[in-house]
């Protein structure tokens, strides 16, 4: 017997329901073999929809796959950002579930973009004495890293989409070759010179938060 999207996830709030109740003075044992069965429910149900919307895992994740992030990476991000759009959807709200997964998967993706930046970003791993004035910092310190990766991570520098991606092809992540100022103008179609203002400005973003970080004083 086929089932509608939306029973299905009426059926599955319905089990979460029953499985948090509260149970009532004097009917504990009962009620908890109650919520066990419940659960086993739930978790049926929440399969299920997984499975019929595996689809939507690889269709957003190869639109939005890095070339600096391995692909099991972005299939197990975009399958957890599945999961947890399926145990999150109101179905009451109007909107297809497909949309709200997909926004959340693609979400999921961009956000794991961001953290594989603090692999490529590395001060100074391609240093064009042309254009930037060298950077002293230890670059290699476990202490720094840990805490670049907490200001990307939540953007405590308040990074650009553009800001970002053009560190991201200046300075790649284990070693390898960065981008020059002139290959990212190309790429994406801007002047070197107006490369190398966006990527001085994001810089320096990153320097200043980085420099009133008490823990790096």
């Amino acid at each position: 017997m086929a089932f509608e999207e939306g029973e299905l996830f009426n059926a599955l709030h319905v089990c979460a329901y029953w499985a948090t109740r509260q149970v009532k003075p004097g009917t504990k044992g009962a009620a908890e073999a109650s919520r066990v069965e419940w659960v086993k429910r739930w978790k049926l149900v929440r399969d299920f929809l997984i499975e019929q919307n595996l689809g939507l895992i690889y269709s957003i994740g190869s639109r939005y796959r890095s070339r600096d992030v391995e692909w099991d990476d972005v299939r197990g991000e975009a399958f957890y950002a599945l999961v947890r759009a399926v145990e999150g959807f109101n179905p009451w709200f109007g909107f297809r579930f497909s949309t709200y997964a997909c926004n959340a998967i693609r979400r999921a993706l961009i956000h794991l973009g961001r953290k594989a930046t603090l692999y490529r970003i590395r001060f100074p791993v391609a240093h064009d004495p042309a254009y930037e004035e060298p950077v002293e910092i230890d670059r290699d310190s476990e202490l720094y890293l840990d805490r670049l990766t907490r200001v990307l991570d939540k953007n405590l520098a308040e990074l650009t989409d553009r800001e970002f991606m053009i560190l991201d092809r200046r300075f790649p992540r284990d070693g390898a070759t960065g981008m020059t100022l002139g290959e990212v103008g190309e790429s994406i179609g801007l002047s070197k010179e107006r490369v190398r203002q966006i990527q001085k400005r994001a810089l320096s973003k990153l320097r200043e938060v980085l420099g009133g970080d008490p823990v790096l004083q």
